[in-house]
């Protein structure tokens, strides 16, 4: 079922409960993955060189350890990232990895059921 409106999330700010009007993907899934703590890690689909994409799709990342993968939602407060186009409309988001050593990753939409097949990466502060 596609959604006839856009929701609208803003830092801090949740204009629907959660960004309902977000949809699944297919490709992979929402999941969690571990990282060292303190360094850089970019999750991408489609751009800077990690993953692919078709479609719209957007990335969201949380701390794995206090979020579980499908509980890591936009404009929620439990976010350490997220991104909607980087590259055209392809989603990449740079974050430091917490003390746990562990992210959630969790790619969705505004509509349709774009493909997001994310890769990580890992770089030095």
């Amino acid at each position: 079922m596609k959604n006839a409106w856009k929701v609208v999330c803003l830092v801090g700010v949740t204009l629907a409960v959660g960004c309902a009007g977000e949809t699944g993907t297919s490709g992979r899934g929402a999941e969690i993955v571990s990282c060292t703590s303190g360094m850089n890690v970019t999750v991408a689909c489609g751009a800077n060189g990690l993953g692919s994409c078709s479609g719209d799709p957007i990335l969201t990342v949380c701390d794995g350890a206090t979020t579980p993968a499908l509980e890591c939602n936009r404009g929620t407060g439990v976010e350490l990232g997220s991104n909607d186009d980087t590259m055209g409309l392809c989603p990449s988001v740079t974050v430091v990895c917490p003390t746990s050593g562990m992210l959630s990753v969790k790619p969705t939409a505004f509509s349709g059921v774009p493909t997001c097949n994310w890769q990580t990466r890992e770089s030095g502060i």
